[in-house]
């Protein structure tokens, strides 16, 4: 905490108030066996709010922009 909190603000870990916090902690590892993920291209917006992201993506203009353009619109139908 002394190197985020300098002006001096903060209690020591060692502190009796944080043990029964401290001792109720446990840290472990995940490891990930599979992943699935669920993205959302605009497939249910109404015409006019798709429009307006389609709109917005142009304007900015990027590469990803015109993927992501093309992949809405392939999506929408």
């Amino acid at each position: 905490m002394e190197k985020l909190q300098s002006e001096g603000k903060y209690k020591s870990l060692s502190n009796k108030e944080y043990e029964k916090s401290i001792n109720a902690t446990e840290i472990f590892t995940l490891n990930v066996a599979k992943m699935r993920a669920k993205f959302k291209f605009g497939q249910h917006l109404d015409q006019k709010r798709f429009d307006m992201i389609i709109k917005h993506l142009e304007d900015r203009g990027q590469e990803v922009d015109k993927a992501t353009i093309q992949l809405m619109k392939s999506l929408k139908g």
